[in-house]
């Protein structure tokens, strides 16, 4: 809900490309269905902000994100794998 209110923020101050970015932020990280309350400020950011411009950093933060939280993930199954092998397997 914060993102939601510094993309609104964002939006009003003149700064469309922090409010895709924080509008991006808060439905990846936060709660999905907050989409719906930032698709017009995302809509408005667009026709405002120079079309290009804002799509790519809105891209941006998306893929910076999603990066983020996978490569959480993949580290965390490693580690698991190589704790479970190396504490477990040896008592066998």
């Amino acid at each position: 809900m914060y993102t939601i209110t510094l993309a609104l923020a964002a939006a009003i101050s003149g700064k469309p490309h922090l409010a895709v970015a924080a509008a991006a932020s808060g439905v990846l990280i936060g709660w999905p269905f907050s989409v719906l309350a930032t698709a017009p400020i995302v809509i408005h950011s667009l026709l405002t902000g120079g079309f290009v411009k804002t799509v790519l950093v809105g891209l941006v933060t998306c893929i910076s994100i999603l990066v983020s939280v996978f490569s959480q993930y993949i580290c965390m199954c490693i580690y698991t794998v190589l704790h479970m092998y190396l504490h477990v397997g040896m008592f066998f």
